[in-house]
């Protein structure tokens, strides 16, 4: 695919894309097809950053602090998915919400840099595409 085209698919999902720190950064409606979709975009990841840089500089942020701290690798096992519950992903934002009629830590809604949305645990929906605990793109905080 194109940088082009990739950018026409995403429009009819409603996200744009932004470069922070030379990374994507999706934005709009990260519905779970969008974040289906968004998975087979990963080889082209390097191409469309640098168009975007290339054509849409105003989508392009650099952090004023330089330094950051070197992230984490964590496979996807049953141990590494109990560890993903004691070490925040670097992508965790702040809580939006409780989960109605669940007192688990792990069901409270946040922010996340990459979905929009996302639990530490349980299953992703369609309102919350992301789960820590079985997410592809969790980076342990250090």
């Amino acid at each position: 695919m194109t940088p082009e085209e990739i950018i026409a698919e995403c429009e009819k999902f409603g996200v744009k894309f932004k470069v922070v720190n030379n990374r994507l950064s999706p934005v709009g409606n990260l519905s779970l097809d969008f974040v289906k979709f968004s998975h087979t975009l990963i080889p082209y990841k390097q191409q469309l950053i640098d168009y975007i840089k290339t054509n849409f500089p105003e989508d392009v942020k650099t952090a004023e602090s330089k330094e950051r701290p070197k992230p984490v690798m964590v496979q996807n096992t049953p141990d590494a998915r109990v560890q993903r519950l004691r070490i925040p992903c670097i992508h965790l934002g702040p809580s939006i919400e409780k989960a109605a009629g669940c007192n688990c830590a792990g069901k409270v809604i946040h922010e996340c840099k990459v979905y929009g949305k996302c639990r530490r645990a349980g299953s992703p929906t369609e309102d919350v595409p992301a789960v820590c605990t079985s997410c592809d793109s969790y980076v342990a905080s250090a």
